[in-house]
């Protein structure tokens, strides 16, 4: 059991007849003001570039509620220390901070938000380098008449160094050809090997070249978001795109005659389910150029190209050793629906909390879209799984306050850890859906 989990218990149980005071509940400050806080990193340890989440959660101590300041104007209060005391310079932030005040029910909890620490754009913090560190919230010093903040609270953690490099040098990038030249342009993928261990990464590169004899200009171009590239494997059907949807920002860029450039590096195992082993292919299509010649200030823009597409590159994905939790990914791919696909975008091992009744544990997360006919939306994701590494425990957490309220129940235990099934109301009538997942997935039902 890990250390938080503990916590979570001990803390549920603080709240049943003959349990320990109120002080001793682990994790929780002592109370201030009539409230208790907590924050809590999603992994004690983290590996440098990684993602590292905190969730800020705040207990209503007094018996009766008490309006508490939500939203991430919050973030404003969160320093991070090194060993040292060093306060950490935080970034910019460009946006306007959000904040409201809710009432927060008597002996109940609730999250008031969460902040990207490190490891990507949204992140208060440049990426954190190796060594040990302290996250401190700690509430403005001056009240504000809406509601209370949560009271000081600190959580420590630490920074690993990345993967330690192979000691043999990589093998050198294989010669793949490019593809048709257009408008003075040509665009490739290539990697350094075509052939890759099933769940692992597959790294690629598609760079765009300039053959003509004058500057062209071009825009930065999705290339791997919103299932851009088209994957197919030996069969010539298309590989399930996993990624998730995004917005990007259209840099132009000018390219010299002669000169390259990289549009993007992917890991195409992030965004296409590339866990069977067999034969694959991938191609870009390309990008049309935006064609703008005002700037919307009156600055004449010059026209740009459009972006042909690249090579066909051809890799094999080979087995490797047993992956309780790809099986379970397999084994929804081959079972879902036609109207159901995955969505399992960087399904990281970090805390998740199973539902809105069940307190965090370590584990991992996927979604499963409806991508059928409807109405209004064309997609809607009615259905998430969890992984849990352990057993969750029921918190008193002020339903009230879900901004998605989703119970979810106990699907049962399985090689892949403790399943869980978080539903949505949705159109399409799916009443056998926890036994069809529990079935798939070769769940015992545990109580």
């Amino acid at each position: 059991m890990s250390r938080f989990t503990a916590a979570c218990l001990a803390a549920a149980c603080a709240f049943l007849p003959g349990a320990a005071p109120a002080e001793q509940m682990p994790g929780w400050t002592p109370p201030a003001n009539g409230l208790r806080s907590r924050l809590v990193a999603d992994r004690d340890t983290c590996r440098e570039g990684e993602q590292l989440f905190f969730y800020l959660d705040v207990f209503n101590d007094a018996a009766e509620p008490v309006p508490i300041i939500f939203g991430s104007v919050l973030r404003e209060h969160l320093r991070i220390e090194d060993a040292e005391g060093n306060v950490l310079q935080p970034r910019p932030r460009p946006d306007e901070a959000g904040k409201w005040a809710r009432p927060l029910a008597p002996h109940k909890q609730a999250q008031v938000n969460g902040f990207y620490a490190s490891g990507n754009q949204y992140a208060a913090w440049d990426p954190l380098k190796p060594g040990k560190y302290v996250a401190k919230w700690e509430p403005p010093a001056q009240a504000d008449p809406a509601g209370r903040f949560p009271p000081a609270c600190s959580a420590a953690f630490s920074v690993v160094p990345g993967p330690i490099p192979p000691a043999a040098p990589p093998p050198k990038p294989i010669d793949v050809s490019w593809g048709e030249a257009a408008g003075g342009l040509r665009t490739r993928i290539r990697a350094h090997c075509a052939s890759f261990a099933a769940g692992r990464p597959v790294p690629i590169v598609v760079e765009i070249e300039n053959v003509a004899k004058e500057v062209l200009r071009y825009h930065d171009p999705q290339v791997a978001i919103n299932g851009r590239i088209e994957v197919k494997d030996a069969a010539g059907r298309p590989v399930p795109y996993i990624g998730g949807s995004a917005q990007t920002i259209n840099n132009e860029h000018p390219l010299k005659p002669g000169d390259r450039a990289a549009l993007d590096s992917v890991d195409l195992a992030e965004y296409y389910l590339l866990l069977k082993p067999g034969r694959y292919s991938a191609r870009w299509p390309g990008a049309k150029a935006w064609n703008i010649r005002d700037d919307g200030w009156g600055n004449a823009v010059p026209p740009d190209s459009d972006i042909p597409p690249t090579n066909t590159f051809r890799f094999e994905i080979v087995p490797a050793p047993a992956d309780a939790f790809a099986d379970a990914v397999i084994a929804l791919q081959d079972n879902l629906p036609a109207d159901y696909s995955l969505a399992v975008h960087k399904p990281l091992a970090r805390l998740v909390r199973p539902g809105a009744q069940w307190g965090r544990v370590p584990g991992r997360s996927l979604g499963i879209e409806y991508t059928g006919p409807r109405q209004n939306e064309k997609r809607v994701m009615p259905f998430r799984l969890y992984f849990a590494n352990e057993k969750a425990a029921v918190e008193p957490w002020d339903l009230a306050l879900e901004s998605e309220l989703r119970k979810s129940s106990f699907l049962g235990k399985s090689a892949s850890g403790f399943i869980y099934l978080e539903a949505a109301d949705h159109p399409s009538a799916w009443p056998t859906a926890g036994a069809d997942f529990g079935k798939w997935l070769k769940t015992g039902r545990e109580e």
